[in-house]
Protein backbone atom coordinates (compact mmCIF):
# COMPACT_ATOMS: atom_id res chain seq x y z
CA UNK A 1 0.00 0.00 0.00
CA UNK A 2 2.88 2.35 0.83
CA UNK A 3 4.50 1.60 -2.54
CA UNK A 4 1.20 2.28 -4.32
CA UNK A 5 0.85 5.65 -2.59
CA UNK A 6 4.44 6.54 -3.51
CA UNK A 7 3.79 5.65 -7.15
CA UNK A 8 0.66 7.82 -7.16
CA UNK A 9 2.55 10.71 -5.57
CA UNK A 10 5.35 10.34 -8.10
CA UNK A 11 2.88 10.21 -10.99
CA UNK A 12 1.07 13.34 -9.73
CA UNK A 13 4.40 15.10 -9.30
CA UNK A 14 5.41 14.28 -12.88
CA UNK A 15 2.04 15.40 -14.27
CA UNK A 16 2.29 18.70 -12.37
CA UNK A 17 5.88 19.16 -13.60
CA UNK A 18 4.91 18.56 -17.22
CA UNK A 19 1.82 20.78 -17.04
CA UNK A 20 3.60 23.49 -15.07
CA UNK A 21 6.57 23.48 -17.45
CA UNK A 22 4.88 23.22 -20.85
CA UNK A 23 1.29 24.45 -20.57
CA UNK A 24 2.17 28.14 -19.95
CA UNK A 25 4.13 28.17 -23.22
CA UNK A 26 1.14 27.03 -25.23
CA UNK A 27 -1.25 29.32 -23.36
CA UNK A 28 0.91 32.32 -24.34
CA UNK A 29 0.99 31.07 -27.97
CA UNK A 30 -2.80 30.59 -27.81
CA UNK A 31 -3.31 34.15 -26.51
CA UNK A 32 -1.16 35.38 -29.41
CA UNK A 33 -3.31 33.33 -31.79
CA UNK A 34 -6.48 34.90 -30.34
CA UNK A 35 -4.95 38.38 -30.67
CA UNK A 36 -4.11 37.67 -34.30
CA UNK A 37 -7.50 36.18 -35.15
CA UNK A 38 -9.39 39.06 -33.53
CA UNK A 39 -7.07 41.62 -35.19
CA UNK A 40 -5.99 43.06 -31.83
CA UNK A 41 -2.51 42.68 -33.30
CA UNK A 42 -2.42 43.01 -37.08
CA UNK A 43 -0.37 40.29 -38.76
CA UNK A 44 1.83 42.79 -40.62
CA UNK A 45 2.68 44.55 -37.33
CA UNK A 46 4.27 41.45 -35.82
CA UNK A 47 7.53 42.22 -37.65
CA UNK A 48 8.10 45.15 -35.28
CA UNK A 49 7.71 42.82 -32.30
CA UNK A 50 10.07 40.30 -33.91
CA UNK A 51 12.65 43.04 -34.41
CA UNK A 52 12.28 44.12 -30.79
CA UNK A 53 12.91 40.58 -29.55
CA UNK A 54 15.75 39.63 -31.92
CA UNK A 55 17.58 42.98 -31.94
CA UNK A 56 16.97 44.40 -28.46
CA UNK A 57 15.29 42.26 -25.81
CA UNK A 58 16.86 38.83 -26.35
CA UNK A 59 20.40 40.13 -27.04
CA UNK A 60 20.26 42.11 -23.76
CA UNK A 61 19.06 38.99 -21.90
CA UNK A 62 21.93 36.94 -23.35
CA UNK A 63 24.42 39.73 -22.63
CA UNK A 64 23.31 40.16 -19.02
CA UNK A 65 23.43 36.42 -18.35
CA UNK A 66 26.90 35.94 -19.83
CA UNK A 67 28.21 38.93 -17.87
CA UNK A 68 27.08 37.31 -14.63
CA UNK A 69 28.31 33.80 -15.47
CA UNK A 70 31.94 32.63 -14.99
CA UNK A 71 33.58 31.96 -18.35
CA UNK A 72 34.55 28.40 -17.39
CA UNK A 73 30.85 27.47 -17.25
CA UNK A 74 30.74 27.83 -21.05
CA UNK A 75 33.93 25.87 -21.72
CA UNK A 76 32.90 22.27 -21.06
CA UNK A 77 34.56 20.26 -23.85
CA UNK A 78 32.09 17.39 -23.58
CA UNK A 79 29.07 19.68 -23.82
CA UNK A 80 30.47 21.57 -26.82
CA UNK A 81 31.39 18.28 -28.52
CA UNK A 82 27.89 16.86 -28.06
CA UNK A 83 26.23 20.01 -29.40
CA UNK A 84 28.51 20.34 -32.43
CA UNK A 85 28.42 16.64 -33.33
CA UNK A 86 24.69 16.37 -32.74
CA UNK A 87 23.74 19.38 -34.83
CA UNK A 88 26.18 18.50 -37.62
CA UNK A 89 24.90 14.92 -37.76
CA UNK A 90 21.28 16.04 -37.96
CA UNK A 91 21.97 18.77 -40.52
CA UNK A 92 23.90 16.64 -42.99
CA UNK A 93 21.76 13.57 -42.30
CA UNK A 94 18.59 15.52 -43.17
CA UNK A 95 20.32 17.17 -46.12
CA UNK A 96 21.21 13.86 -47.81
CA UNK A 97 17.94 12.14 -46.87
CA UNK A 98 15.88 14.84 -48.57
CA UNK A 99 18.23 15.01 -51.54
CA UNK A 100 18.09 11.26 -52.12
CA UNK A 101 14.52 10.50 -51.06
CA UNK A 102 12.70 13.43 -52.66
CA UNK A 103 15.24 14.34 -55.37
CA UNK A 104 15.03 18.03 -54.43
CA UNK A 105 17.51 20.74 -55.42
CA UNK A 106 20.33 22.06 -53.25
CA UNK A 107 18.31 25.00 -51.86
CA UNK A 108 15.48 22.79 -50.66
CA UNK A 109 17.92 20.25 -49.21
CA UNK A 110 19.64 22.99 -47.19
CA UNK A 111 16.34 24.46 -45.94
CA UNK A 112 15.02 21.01 -45.00
CA UNK A 113 18.27 20.37 -43.10
CA UNK A 114 18.09 23.55 -41.00
CA UNK A 115 14.36 23.02 -40.38
CA UNK A 116 15.09 19.49 -39.18
CA UNK A 117 17.92 20.43 -36.82
CA UNK A 118 17.65 24.01 -35.45
CA UNK A 119 15.82 24.05 -32.06
CA UNK A 120 13.90 27.04 -30.73
CA UNK A 121 16.25 27.01 -27.72
CA UNK A 122 15.85 30.59 -26.53
CA UNK A 123 12.15 31.28 -27.02
CA UNK A 124 10.84 27.92 -25.78
CA UNK A 125 13.82 26.78 -23.74
CA UNK A 126 14.09 29.77 -21.39
CA UNK A 127 10.58 29.65 -19.84
CA UNK A 128 10.62 25.86 -19.34
CA UNK A 129 14.23 25.16 -18.32
CA UNK A 130 14.48 28.13 -15.95
CA UNK A 131 11.25 26.97 -14.29
CA UNK A 132 12.48 23.37 -14.00
CA UNK A 133 16.18 23.88 -13.18
CA UNK A 134 16.61 27.52 -12.16
CA UNK A 135 18.61 30.43 -13.56
CA UNK A 136 21.72 28.24 -14.05
CA UNK A 137 19.94 26.63 -17.02
CA UNK A 138 20.57 29.87 -18.92
CA UNK A 139 24.22 28.83 -19.33
CA UNK A 140 23.21 25.78 -21.36
CA UNK A 141 20.63 27.74 -23.37
CA UNK A 142 23.18 30.41 -24.30
CA UNK A 143 25.85 27.84 -25.17
CA UNK A 144 23.42 25.93 -27.38
CA UNK A 145 22.11 29.14 -29.00
CA UNK A 146 25.56 30.47 -29.89
CA UNK A 147 26.81 27.16 -31.30
CA UNK A 148 23.58 26.41 -33.21
CA UNK A 149 23.37 29.91 -34.68
CA UNK A 150 26.97 30.02 -35.86
CA UNK A 151 27.11 26.42 -37.06
CA UNK A 152 23.70 25.84 -38.66
CA UNK A 153 23.19 29.31 -40.13
CA UNK A 154 26.70 29.22 -41.59
CA UNK A 155 26.15 25.77 -43.11
CA UNK A 156 22.80 26.78 -44.61
CA UNK A 157 23.73 30.20 -45.96
CA UNK A 158 27.17 29.17 -47.23
CA UNK A 159 25.73 26.07 -48.96
CA UNK A 160 23.06 28.09 -50.78
CA UNK A 161 24.99 31.31 -51.44
CA UNK A 162 28.14 29.56 -52.64
CA UNK A 163 26.05 27.66 -55.17
CA UNK A 164 24.16 30.80 -56.26
CA UNK A 165 27.12 33.18 -56.37
CA UNK A 166 30.43 31.41 -56.81
CA UNK A 167 32.33 34.72 -56.99
CA UNK A 168 31.61 35.61 -53.34
CA UNK A 169 33.94 34.03 -50.77
CA UNK A 170 32.08 31.90 -48.15
CA UNK A 171 33.83 33.83 -45.36
CA UNK A 172 31.82 36.94 -46.27
CA UNK A 173 28.59 35.07 -45.65
CA UNK A 174 29.84 33.78 -42.30
CA UNK A 175 30.90 37.30 -41.22
CA UNK A 176 27.44 38.57 -42.14
CA UNK A 177 25.87 35.92 -39.92
CA UNK A 178 28.18 36.76 -37.02
CA UNK A 179 27.35 40.46 -37.33
CA UNK A 180 23.94 40.13 -35.66
CA UNK A 181 22.86 41.28 -32.15
CA UNK A 182 21.99 37.72 -31.04
CA UNK A 183 25.60 36.65 -31.68
CA UNK A 184 27.42 39.87 -30.81
CA UNK A 185 25.72 40.32 -27.41
CA UNK A 186 26.60 36.98 -25.78
CA UNK A 187 30.09 36.98 -27.32
CA UNK A 188 30.66 40.46 -25.83
CA UNK A 189 29.42 39.14 -22.50
CA UNK A 190 31.83 36.20 -22.69
CA UNK A 191 34.74 38.58 -23.39
CA UNK A 192 33.79 40.76 -20.41
CA UNK A 193 33.45 37.67 -18.24
CA UNK A 194 36.85 36.34 -19.36
CA UNK A 195 38.58 39.57 -18.35
CA UNK A 196 36.52 39.82 -15.13
CA UNK A 197 34.98 43.10 -16.26
CA UNK A 198 31.54 44.23 -15.17
CA UNK A 199 28.99 46.94 -15.86
CA UNK A 200 27.23 49.29 -13.40
CA UNK A 201 24.30 47.75 -11.55
CA UNK A 202 21.90 50.24 -13.16
CA UNK A 203 22.71 48.71 -16.56
CA UNK A 204 22.15 45.17 -15.23
CA UNK A 205 18.74 46.27 -13.93
CA UNK A 206 17.89 47.82 -17.31
CA UNK A 207 19.02 44.72 -19.21
CA UNK A 208 16.99 42.56 -16.82
CA UNK A 209 13.79 44.56 -17.36
CA UNK A 210 14.09 44.51 -21.13
CA UNK A 211 15.57 41.03 -21.46
CA UNK A 212 12.93 39.24 -19.41
CA UNK A 213 10.26 40.29 -21.90
CA UNK A 214 11.89 38.30 -24.72
CA UNK A 215 10.48 34.77 -24.14
CA UNK A 216 6.87 35.90 -23.60
CA UNK A 217 6.79 38.31 -26.55
CA UNK A 218 8.46 35.74 -28.82
CA UNK A 219 5.85 33.09 -27.95
CA UNK A 220 3.04 35.64 -28.30
CA UNK A 221 4.30 36.64 -31.76
CA UNK A 222 4.49 32.96 -32.70
CA UNK A 223 0.78 32.71 -31.90
CA UNK A 224 0.02 35.79 -34.02
CA UNK A 225 1.95 34.19 -36.88
CA UNK A 226 0.01 30.92 -36.56
CA UNK A 227 -3.30 32.83 -36.75
CA UNK A 228 -2.56 33.92 -40.32
CA UNK A 229 -0.55 30.97 -41.60
CA UNK A 230 -1.68 28.42 -44.14
CA UNK A 231 -0.83 24.99 -42.84
CA UNK A 232 -0.51 21.87 -44.92
CA UNK A 233 0.81 18.36 -44.50
CA UNK A 234 3.00 16.26 -46.76
CA UNK A 235 5.65 13.57 -46.58
CA UNK A 236 8.36 16.24 -46.55
CA UNK A 237 6.74 18.12 -43.65
CA UNK A 238 6.15 14.91 -41.73
CA UNK A 239 9.81 13.95 -42.14
CA UNK A 240 10.99 17.40 -41.00
CA UNK A 241 8.87 17.13 -37.85
CA UNK A 242 10.06 13.58 -37.19
CA UNK A 243 13.72 14.56 -37.61
CA UNK A 244 13.39 17.58 -35.29
CA UNK A 245 11.02 16.35 -32.59
CA UNK A 246 12.05 12.68 -32.38
CA UNK A 247 15.30 11.89 -34.22
CA UNK A 248 17.19 14.90 -32.79
CA UNK A 249 16.71 14.05 -29.09
CA UNK A 250 17.49 10.42 -29.91
CA UNK A 251 20.82 11.39 -31.53
CA UNK A 252 21.65 13.70 -28.61
CA UNK A 253 20.76 11.00 -26.08
CA UNK A 254 23.24 8.62 -27.75
CA UNK A 255 25.97 11.30 -27.81
CA UNK A 256 25.34 12.33 -24.20
CA UNK A 257 25.75 8.72 -23.10
CA UNK A 258 28.87 8.22 -25.24
CA UNK A 259 30.51 11.36 -23.84
CA UNK A 260 29.59 10.47 -20.28
CA UNK A 261 27.47 13.56 -19.61
CA UNK A 262 25.35 13.09 -16.50
CA UNK A 263 23.09 14.90 -14.07
CA UNK A 264 21.38 18.23 -14.68
CA UNK A 265 23.50 19.00 -17.76
CA UNK A 266 22.27 15.76 -19.37
CA UNK A 267 18.64 16.75 -18.74
CA UNK A 268 19.05 20.31 -19.98
CA UNK A 269 20.84 19.33 -23.20
CA UNK A 270 18.38 16.54 -23.99
CA UNK A 271 15.40 18.83 -23.41
CA UNK A 272 16.84 21.62 -25.60
CA UNK A 273 17.52 19.15 -28.40
CA UNK A 274 13.85 18.06 -28.34
CA UNK A 275 12.48 21.60 -28.72
CA UNK A 276 10.75 22.09 -32.11
CA UNK A 277 12.08 24.11 -35.03
CA UNK A 278 13.20 27.71 -34.49
CA UNK A 279 11.45 30.52 -36.37
CA UNK A 280 14.70 31.32 -38.20
CA UNK A 281 14.20 28.26 -40.46
CA UNK A 282 10.97 29.52 -42.11
CA UNK A 283 12.60 32.97 -42.40
CA UNK A 284 15.50 31.46 -44.36
CA UNK A 285 13.04 29.47 -46.47
CA UNK A 286 11.21 32.68 -47.34
CA UNK A 287 14.47 34.49 -48.07
CA UNK A 288 15.65 31.85 -50.55
CA UNK A 289 12.25 30.86 -51.94
CA UNK A 290 12.66 27.17 -51.07
CA UNK A 291 10.26 24.99 -49.05
CA UNK A 292 8.51 28.12 -47.67
CA UNK A 293 5.15 26.48 -46.92
CA UNK A 294 6.81 23.23 -45.84
CA UNK A 295 9.27 24.84 -43.43
CA UNK A 296 6.60 27.10 -41.89
CA UNK A 297 4.13 24.22 -41.53
CA UNK A 298 6.81 21.98 -39.99
CA UNK A 299 7.69 24.69 -37.48
CA UNK A 300 4.09 25.36 -36.44
CA UNK A 301 2.78 21.77 -36.47
CA UNK A 302 5.97 20.59 -34.76
CA UNK A 303 5.45 23.20 -32.04
CA UNK A 304 1.86 22.07 -31.49
CA UNK A 305 2.88 18.39 -31.36
CA UNK A 306 5.74 19.19 -28.98
CA UNK A 307 3.29 19.42 -26.12
CA UNK A 308 3.38 15.62 -26.37
CA UNK A 309 7.05 15.05 -27.27
CA UNK A 310 8.39 17.54 -24.70
CA UNK A 311 6.05 16.07 -22.11
CA UNK A 312 7.51 12.63 -22.78
CA UNK A 313 11.06 14.03 -22.52
CA UNK A 314 10.32 15.72 -19.17
CA UNK A 315 8.78 12.48 -17.89
CA UNK A 316 11.75 10.36 -18.99
CA UNK A 317 14.52 12.64 -17.68
CA UNK A 318 12.85 13.18 -14.32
Amino acid sequence: RVNTNRKKERLLYMINTIIGGILPIFLVIFIGWLAGKSKVIEFEHRKSLINFVTKISLPLLLLDTTLKTPIENFADFRVLSVIILGLTTLFFGSYFIFKQLFKVNLNKSAISAVTSSFPNATFMGIPVLVKLYGETAMTMIITFTIVASILLLSLTVVTIETHRNKDVHPLRHILKILNTPMIIAPVAGLIFSYFSLDLPEVLHSTFFLLGNTAPAIALFVMGVGISNSKLTMSREIGLMIFMKNIATPLVFWILLVLFGVRGKVFKELLFISAIPTAAIAPMLASQYGAYEIESNSASIIGTILSIITLGVIIYLIN
